[in-house]
């Protein structure tokens, strides 16, 4: 997820011009967030969760769920009222990540120029988190499968019952460790191969019934 992060935000630095971007990802309790990635990298961002009450902008990007344009940060009242008021940031957006009409994180875009975007920039902005959120979302959906197949890889070498697994076109998928010391064979050679290899009869007339 990190790296898929830090390269959207490297693609986004070719369509809009800032000094930094950051990434954060609203925690599961909904309270507090957390940066996630950085662009440029120089030090990293460094996963501790923060209250939305210290960022009262990054607040109300998440809680209305749209963009938020700050066109000078010396003269908005929000700015100064968070901990980010001693920074060198004079233009900023903040765009929601949004997966199903819930907001997952957000997008932040920083320049040390005063009135340098436009509602446009805020446009283009938030088209590119839509990407970003999608991206989130498949990395986390990969993480959930990869846990459950290393669950079920550790049941499956852990149990003593033989377990063989077939394909759709009867060719052999798995077999697990027990399964290779009952048949006597060594799974890596059999793989992909048709079941009548492991010269089972009862075994293949059982599948093709």
């Amino acid at each position: 997820l990190d790296t898929a992060l830090t390269a959207a935000l490297a693609y986004l630095s070719k369509m809009i011009e800032f000094d930094r971007a950051h990434i954060g990802i609203i925690d599961n309790d909904g309270t507090t967030w957390a940066p996630r990635a950085s662009f440029p990298t120089g030090k990293e961002a460094v996963p501790i969760s923060v209250p939305f009450d210290s960022y009262p902008l990054i607040a109300q990007v998440v809680q209305e769920k749209r963009a938020v344009l700050v066109t000078d940060t010396h003269e908005n009242s929000q700015w100064k009222r968070g901990r980010y008021s001693q920074t060198e940031v004079r233009s900023w957006m903040g765009v929601p990540l949004i997966v199903r009409d819930k907001s997952i994180g957000l997008l932040a875009i920083d320049k040390y120029e005063a009135d340098f975007y436009t509602d446009e920039d805020a446009e283009n902005a938030s088209a590119f988190a839509t990407q970003i959120s999608t991206a989130i979302q498949n990395a986390r959906m990969f993480q959930a499968l990869q846990l459950q197949r290393d669950r079920l890889s550790a049941i499956l070498t852990d149990t003593t019952d033989a377990v063989i697994v077939l394909d759709q076109a009867g060719n052999l998928w798995l077999l697990n460790p027990a399964a290779e010391r009952y048949l006597r064979v060594e799974g890596a050679k059999v793989l992909g191969r048709p079941v009548s290899v492991l010269n089972l009869p009862e075994f293949s007339a059982a599948f093709e019934t």
